[in-house]
């Protein structure tokens, strides 16, 4: 009955510790995702360039229409000198 006590009291002072330390990890990364929230809005905006430069090539391929395969028959005889 004892040992239970006592890993009941281990127990009881591992999570106050852990009580006490949280609040100082959450602060200390904060800092840390404002950066990873600025990355995140720099590389939405690249994404969003990017598709708008590829949807005005796009409008630009299709105004021009589709280019024609050009097959390409092979030489009879030797080539030229």
């Amino acid at each position: 009955m004892e040992l239970i006590y006592f890993a009941a009291a281990i127990f009881g002072l591992v999570l106050s510790v852990l009580w006490l330390l949280v609040p100082f990890a959450v602060f200390g990364i904060k800092p840390l995702l404002g950066q990873l929230l600025a990355e995140q809005r720099k590389t939405n905006t690249a994404l969003a360039t990017m598709s708008q430069q590829l949807h005005f090539i796009a409008q630009r391929l299709d105004d021009a229409g589709q280019p024609t395969l050009q097959v390409v028959q092979p030489l009879k005889g030797e080539l030229p000198r």
